[in-house]
């Protein structure tokens, strides 16, 4: 467990001594912070800490992938944290206990078909618009602010504003029975938080001849007597 002061230079040059499989070179200056040099030629950070009497790691980054100053501002930060009592690694496997909004697509969809009869529509919103943007991400990195922007951009595409609001209400309807479920990252609804837009589809048309006809002949058809055309006689008072 050599112990160096931890700089660009040293872990630019550092490298497995032969022999020996993989050495660690351990700061100085940030208790904890270590470089790992690998046979392999690979190298990365690590903080290792103790906790309840269990030594943990948490990995900072590939050397290489982040420059050494960033990697000690990491470790002075998580060190930080473990002095407050906080768990680097716990946080981390919190974090990746939160499913992709995929999962909970799909756990939606199991719920939908049994309970809407409009289960076909659904279905299509989900599989063209919903998964293919948001099916990777974890629920607690849905926000309503890019919620919001995912749905301009919808309408800027040429979607009718009340299948933009449709697309609104399905993913809002995921997070509602992610909470009711007990899922771990619904409890935000970031669609929630999105303003309404109005939805004015109303428009006036007056059927045609043969529409009207077909309308006569399906309500003389209706076992509904109410619906059946009447004749009105008009006289004169």
């Amino acid at each position: 467990m050599p112990k160096v002061k931890l700089d660009h230079a040293f872990c630019l040059a550092a490298q497995c001594e032969e022999g020996k499989k993989r050495p660690d070179y351990y700061d100085t200056a940030v208790t904890g912070f270590v470089l790992e040099c690998r046979s392999t030629g690979g190298k990365t950070y690590y903080l290792r800490y103790d906790q309840e009497g269990r030594q943990k790691q948490h990995k900072i980054a590939t050397c290489g992938d982040v420059t050494f100053a960033n990697a000690r501002k990491a470790a002075e930060r998580l060190r930080s944290d473990v002095v407050m009592g906080g768990d680097p690694s716990a946080a981390k496997a919190e974090a990746r206990a939160v499913p992709t909004y995929a999962e909970l697509a799909a756990q939606h969809m199991v719920d939908a078909e049994l309970t809407q009869r409009s289960f076909s529509t659904t279905e299509g919103y989900m599989r063209k618009h919903i998964v293919p943007r948001w099916g990777r991400t974890r629920l607690t990195d849905i926000d309503g602010r890019a919620v919001a922007h995912w749905l301009k951009a919808k309408r800027d595409e040429g979607l009718a504003p009340a299948t933009v609001e449709k697309l609104r209400m399905i993913l809002s309807r995921s997070f509602v029975l992610g909470k009711r479920w007990g899922v771990a990252g619904c409890e935000a609804k970031p669609a929630q938080a999105v303003e309404r837009k109005q939805v004015d589809n109303a428009r006036e048309r007056y059927l045609t001849a043969d529409e009207a006809a077909r309308l006569r002949e399906a309500a003389s058809r209706s076992r509904n007597p109410l619906l059946r055309p009447t004749t009105v006689n008009l006289r004169r008072c």
